[in-house]
């Protein structure tokens, strides 16, 4: 067998030119007709890119006035950072929330063969999404990105409305709290009936000075009063009229019992000028009854001396009614001293106790100034959280929107007639290789039986 010349392959293509160019003519023809007879398929496709971080914007925190300004973005040129964007798309998720918009598109094609994702060099993202209808595969494209953007707002919103919620109830504990404090705060006054602590310690100082001073001038009063009944009983003693210590004794249980009211009620009046003036309707009452105890003690110690000192003439009366008055005065005056000093006591008592009190209210009014401030600290912070579930975030920036394309993406007819003009081609250069191959090897066996018959014979 001779070897084969490029001569002789361009001979076997020749002679059979005609079967050549039939099959090449065949096959443009079936790509022409199969490209206005197969279905169109639209592509349509949307650009966006994720931004470089998102700016977070606060509207009441320090410094909030320096975030009010246009920010520009710029995409992430970090594949791990849209990498989670892409896989967000590529999820069934994704595809269920857009087939829920296209009940025609079923899952199944949205993740294998209707829609693809492509992230360029430059950080932008590519979806293309293909349909029979131009509109349906604009809109499909165009439904991705706002599931998107819809999916990514409503995570971060049911954050905030977690944390709005959260907000709320610490809200409501922290105000009963600081109710609770006040309601405390107020108990700590009444219970101990302080209003103006401060103010307090300095009238009760200046109240107890001046009734140490009243007590000395009593003291003195009362030293005089003894002075005047030495002398009146010196005085009878002179006329004839002996009077013993114990006949000069106020020991008439009636007189100690009216004695003690006198103590009580001038202590009583003591206590009440803490906080009220001499006109004040108790403070007039008490001298009421101060006067007609003092009346009482008055007729019991005219009696008692009456029945110790029997008198028979007029000088020994007017004594007499003397030494009565004097009795009464210095019963009147030490009565008033015990009232001032048991008003003293309730002073001295009232003043070691107030610093405790103080103690009390500043750590009530301590732990209230830090409940006001957390109070103010969660009331911005739940003022922010419903301003941020208000804001509109986009998540997305998108720089081409899908559009209703014109041309389909498939069949292209040039593309049918360049396959079909290669694959004519190439069938009908196989055929003539495959003819010519059968046909010498046809003519080699004819010539071997031919030379294997002329040897028999």
């Amino acid at each position: 067998m001779h070897e084969k010349s490029l001569y002789s392959c361009w001979l076997v293509l020749y002679k059979r030119r005609f079967f050549i160019f039939f099959t090449t003519l065949l096959s443009l023809a079936v790509g022409a007709v199969a490209s206005f007879v197969l279905v169109p398929v639209y592509e349509a496709k949307i650009l966006f890119y994720v931004p470089d971080g998102l700016a977070g914007r606060s509207y009441l925190s320090h410094g909030a006035l320096n975030q009010m300004k246009r920010d520009y973005l710029i995409p992430t040129t970090k594949t791990e950072m849209a990498a989670p964007f892409m896989e967000m798309l590529k999820s069934r998720t994704m595809a269920k929330l857009v087939q829920a918009e296209f009940p025609q598109k079923s899952i199944k094609r949205l993740l294998k063969n209707d829609i693809d994702f492509e992230l360029t060099d430059y950080g932008t993202i590519e979806l293309n999404s293909r349909d029979k209808d131009p509109v349906t595969a604009s809109n499909i494209a165009n439904s991705y990105i706002m599931n998107l953007n819809h999916f990514l707002q409503t995570a971060t919103m049911e954050n905030l409305e977690y944390d709005s919620t959260v907000l709320r109830d610490k809200l409501q504990d922290v105000s009963r709290i600081i109710e609770n404090l006040e309601d405390r705060k107020r108990g700590i006054y009444e219970d101990n009936n302080v209003v103006f602590i401060e103010e307090e310690v300095k009238k009760l100082t200046e109240m107890r000075i001046d009734f140490i001073d009243a007590i000395e001038d009593k003291q003195i009063y009362k030293a005089e009063i003894g002075e005047k009944i030495a002398e009146i009983s010196l005085e009878l003693t002179k006329e004839g009229l002996t009077l013993a210590a114990h006949d000069v004794a106020m020991t008439n249980p009636m007189i100690e019992y009216l004695q003690i009211k006198l103590s009580d009620i001038a202590a009583e009046k003591s206590a009440l000028l803490v906080d009220h003036t001499e006109v004040h309707p108790d403070i007039i009452n008490l001298d009421e009854q101060y006067a007609e105890v003092s009346k009482q003690l008055k007729r019991e110690v005219s009696k008692m001396l009456s029945s110790r000192i029997k008198t028979s003439n007029t000088f020994y009366e007017k004594l007499r009614q003397d030494l009565i008055e004097m009795l009464i005065e210095k019963s009147t005056v030490d009565a008033s001293i015990s009232g001032i000093e048991k008003s003293i006591q309730s002073m001295d008592s009232r003043l070691d106790k107030l610093p405790s009190i103080l103690v009390d209210i500043g750590r009530v009014e301590h732990s209230i100034y830090r409940y006001k401030s957390m109070l103010e600290t969660l009331e911005l912070a739940y003022i922010e959280s419903l301003m941020q579930m208000e804001r509109d975030v986009e998540f997305i920036s998108v720089l081409d929107r899908a559009e209703v394309p014109e041309k389909p993406d498939f069949p292209l007819l040039w593309l049918n007639l360049l396959v079909g003009l290669l694959i004519g081609l190439l069938l009908g250069v196989f055929y003539a290789y495959i003819v010519d191959y059968i046909n010498n090897t046809k003519r080699i066996r004819i010539r071997k039986i031919a030379k294997a018959l002329i040897r028999r014979g």
